[in-house]
């Protein structure tokens, strides 16, 4: 009895097992078969780590987390083809491949870009470790000199066409902000003129404490500092003005700017008594603020002993604001123990895309990347009609071959949308052996892994082509087409995917792995946030955010 129940269910296993891919094409009603329907959203794109690149991979997860920044590569460059924006491009193509909406993993290699930074600078990385906010910080000036040599260049062809209207425009660059230090006197209540301090990345030094925020952090930067015997140009002007032993003929070239000190040349400054002092309250602001606000938490500590890690736990808020100050006035009557008199102020308000996590020591350990998924707006942005993708003389494509799927990956649509096209990713010519790189490497929070590096045995790069290979090798899609699309499909016509979970609008990215996690979990490990990326909030967003909030009450 026993025997004949086995070979009976041995028998339906080997039925179900030879008849169920028939089954499941002829079968009218699929959710009737026994399967997990696939979740939009439940991945994300990686990338691979062969030896040490968790510190570029984190920060291209963070980078493609920011739409502002996509439409504006997408921007520069379409703005000139003889401009050398060959970095600009592919950071754009591999934002796009990294956005690209999936239902199983898949995984590209970061050295499609990380080549093209040894092209420009003639320098070969190593394969060390390296610390995340150098090449962070070496991106961002390397694709905002290439968009200021494409501004300059418009400029010039609007000067020279009889149709300035033909000019394209250049946008500004999303991460450049400004700060400036404001100084006033306590006892005239003059503020000198200051010549700003551009940042891209605005480094803030971890306090040596249990805990603290970020928004603590920001608030001790703009918190009046008080100095003594400080010389104080109008102070000392007035003194010169008024004390009877001034020579007659430099009271009369002082009058000229008693009500202008900071118009005074230097030779009539340079006759002023030095001996004149005042207190003063010096305080930092924000001249101009960035589209993308990008905040690198400094965590190096340095002493007699050496290095080492600054643990402090620095709360990160996902919402922030921050105020625009326009400059004081010359004179002003406040109390000089607060911040300056503003003309002007403009609130701005950002949201948290991204943050990268470093877990270790001050000398090794590891990347990691929470990246925000904003699904439906990513697949509005890579589905509207853009600019040409063709490669042009002075860009690299990335390798289309390099996107490989992981056990039959598939290309997955976005809830309420249609599904985004393949992107595609151009090759990338190998260069000669070169010199070290033109940056220096930090050891401070390192990459390196505290034990070897090993390519993942659930992936597997297919070999870089030279331009040789570009005349024979035909498009993704096998036809000769390069574009390498495919055509988007409705959820409506996908029965088998399951709409993303609003509970886990976040993903926990590291290298070629990829988990769903909520906004508590990106943000409660605070003793080891080092980037973090935010992004101006529009009023679209905010109603977003309301609505994800409804969904996860439910």
């Amino acid at each position: 009895m026993i025997r004949s129940r086995y070979a009976y269910a041995v028998g339906l296993a080997l039925l179900v097992y030879v008849f169920y891919p028939t089954l499941e094409e002829l079968n009218p009603f699929p959710l009737l078969m026994f399967r997990r329907r696939k979740k939009a959203g439940r991945y994300t794109v990686g990338l691979t780590n062969r030896a040490n690149d968790c510190f570029a991979n984190s920060n291209l997860q963070a980078l493609a987390s920011l739409p502002e920044l996509y439409a504006y590569l997408a921007s520069v460059a379409d703005a000139d083809a003889s401009t050398d924006t060959r970095l600009t491009i592919a950071m754009r193509d591999m934002i796009k491949a990294l956005n690209e909406p999936i239902l199983d993993p898949k995984c590209l290699s970061p050295w499609n870009l990380l080549r093209v930074l040894e092209q420009i600078y003639k320098s070969r990385i190593s394969r060390a470790q390296h610390d995340a906010h150098e090449l962070l910080h070496l991106v961002l000036e390397t694709l905002e000199n290439e968009r200021n040599r494409a501004a300059r260049l418009s400029s010039d062809q609007e000067k020279e066409s009889s149709l300035p209207s033909q000019a394209k425009h250049v946008p500004p660059f999303p991460f450049s902000g400004a700060t400036v230090d404001r100084i006033i006197c306590s006892r005239c209540g003059y503020s000198p003129p200051a010549p700003p301090s551009p940042f891209l990345v605005l480094s803030l030094m971890v306090p040596q404490k249990r805990s603290t925020s970020l928004t603590e952090m920001l608030d001790n930067l703009g918190a009046p500092e008080h100095i003594q015997d400080y010389g104080c140009t109008a102070c000392r002007l007035q003194y010169a003005l008024k004390n009877p032993n001034t020579p007659a003929d430099v009271v009369n070239k002082l009058k000229f700017y008693a009500n202008d000190p900071a118009s005074l040349p230097t030779e009539l400054e340079e006759l002023l008594p030095k001996e004149i002092t005042s207190p003063i309250a010096k305080s930092t602001t924000f001249q101009s603020l960035p589209r993308v606000f990008t905040v690198h938490l400094s965590r190096s500590i340095y002493g007699g002993y050496g290095a080492s890690r600054n643990s402090c736990k620095v709360a990160v808020p996902e919402t922030l604001e921050l105020q625009n100050e326009v400059a004081p006035s010359s004179k002003s009557n406040s109390d000089p123990s607060q911040p300056p008199s503003i003309l002007g102020r403009r609130k701005v308000k950002y949201r948290l895309a991204a943050l990268i996590r470093h877990r270790g020591t001050h000398q090794t350990g590891h990347y990691e990347c929470f990246r925000r998924k904003e699904l439906v707006k990513w697949d509005d942005i890579l589905n509207e009609p853009e600019v040409s993708m063709q490669s042009r003389d002075l860009g690299f494509k990335l390798n289309n071959r390099l996107l490989y799927p992981v056990n039959g990956a598939q290309s997955a649509p976005v809830p309420g949308s249609p599904a985004s096209q393949v992107s595609e990713l151009s090759e990338v010519v190998p260069g000669t052996p070169l010199p070290e790189p033109m940056y220096r490497s930090n050891d401070s929070t390192a990459s390196q892994l505290p034990y070897p590096s090993r390519p993942s045995p659930h992936v597997s790069l297919d070999p870089v082509h030279t331009t040789s290979d570009k005349a024979s090798s035909k498009g993704a899609n096998g036809n000769g087409n390069s574009n390498g699309t495919t055509t988007p499909t409705s959820l409506s016509n996908r029965s088998d995917v399951a709409p993303a979970n609003p509970q886990y609008p976040w993903w926990k990215i590291s290298d070629e792995r990829v988990w769903e996690c909520s906004t508590k979990e990106a943000l409660k490990d605070e003793s080891g946030a080092y980037l973090l990326f935010y992004e101006t909030v529009h009023d679209d967003d905010n109603n977003i955010d309301q609505l994800r909030e409804t969904l996860s009450s439910l």
